[in-house]
């Protein structure tokens, strides 16, 4: 998980929008992210690793096109994720790649 702070690309973004992930990099609005938020972005890249960009995509924006943001299958599980234990138990296969991340991102 790269993480991109101040990114431009949020300028095409409405302002509600702090953070988006395509594949294994997040674009951050801000010059800093919460601990809460980072899991939250890690687990989109959960997600991006177990479906593939497209399908992933595909999925979020088409599939579930008509469903409000914090109704999409993909928001619902990420929002759900409140330790990395939750995203150990969903994602078992990404064990490593997890804890390789939150130590990164975390500093332990």
């Amino acid at each position: 998980m790269k993480l991109y702070f101040k990114s431009w690309l949020l300028r095409f973004f409405p302002d509600n929008i702090d953070a988006f992930t395509f594949g294994h990099r997040v674009f951050v609005r801000a010059d800093t992210i919460s601990r809460k938020m980072q899991l939250h972005e890690l687990c989109h890249v959960c997600q991006y690793r177990k479906h593939g960009i497209w399908k992933f995509l595909w999925i979020y924006f088409v599939r579930e096109r008509r469903l409000e943001y914090r109704d999409k299958s993909f928001e619902v599980e990420a929002y759900s994720c409140l330790t990395p234990v939750d995203l150990e138990i969903l994602y078992p296969d990404d064990v490593t790649f997890i804890r390789s991340a939150v130590r990164k991102v975390y500093g332990y």
